[in-house]
């Protein structure tokens, strides 16, 4: 009768830790997925204003380059016009393309940063599908356990 007693405290202690720890898990993995999810989303929130940067350069560019053909078709007999333009155009022109160089390669290692955030997402999952089988197996030798 002590045996039974003891068993039954030992099976009992097993379950509410078996349940303590389901809980823990379950709340660890949901504040690793929150987490993950929050980190995605800023990414591809910079993703999208350095992409609207990028297109407002290239309409300013294209302006930039209309305004020189206009000029260059209306004042070709003044010289002196032409040149102090086609400086101003070039010098504006330059700081557009270091500009959109710059962007570029801001949004060339960002897309590397949201790429590797989302192998750690992958990465992330594939444990937890791994912890649930572990779980699942932990619950079967407990089942297993109660029935002896």
């Amino acid at each position: 009768c002590l045996r039974k007693a003891f068993r039954q405290q030992l099976l009992d202690t097993v379950a509410k830790l078996s349940v303590h720890f389901d809980k823990n898990l379950q709340s660890k993995i949901g504040r690793e997925r929150t987490k993950q999810k929050s980190d995605l989303a800023s990414k591809e929130e910079k993703f999208r204003e350095m992409q609207s940067t990028i297109l407002r350069n290239e309409g300013v560019i294209h302006m930039l380059q209309t305004q020189l053909r206009q000029y260059q078709l209306g004042q070709q007999n003044n010289d002196d016009n032409e040149d102090r333009f086609m400086e101003q155009s070039f010098s504006a022109d330059e700081s557009s393309h270091r500009a959109d160089s710059i962007l570029q390669e801001q949004l060339t290692a960002n897309e590397q940063e949201l790429a590797e955030v989302i192998q750690k997402l992958e990465n992330s999952e594939s444990k937890v599908s791994g912890l649930e089988e572990m779980l699942i197996v932990k619950m079967k030798k407990l089942s297993l356990c109660t029935k002896i």
